[in-house]
């Protein structure tokens, strides 16, 4: 099954964001857009999937990622690209609103 992937940033879109040299260097979730095309985002570890923290990125990180409209798919195109790494699960379901919380 091909991902949904969506062309431009949305609140509650999840993501990867790339190095330069192609490598992911991020997974996460957009939690909220700002005018100038930055926004905030919430980051999920490598280890277990859980989320991390919170971070501003600018309009040129956002203009490199790649975005996903659910948490499965961002999982799962990255396990065809890395197969031989661990994909961490999401061990808490997201909130009603379909955002993840930030961990306590």
């Amino acid at each position: 099954m091909k991902p949904e992937l969506s062309d431009k940033p949305q609140p509650g879109l999840f993501f990867h964001g790339f190095w330069p040299t192609g490598r992911v260097e991020h997974q996460g979730q957009i939690l909220r857009l700002y005018c100038a095309g930055g926004g905030l985002v919430q980051l999920f570890s490598w280890i277990d999937g859980r989320p991390t923290k919170q971070i501003r990125v600018d309009p040129f990180y956002l203009s490199v990622c790649t975005f996903y409209k659910s948490h499965y798919e961002m999982q799962s195109t990255y396990s065809r690209l890395h197969p031989i790494a661990r994909i961490p699960v999401l061990l808490d379901p997201p909130r009603a609103d379909g955002f993840y919380s930030p961990a306590d």
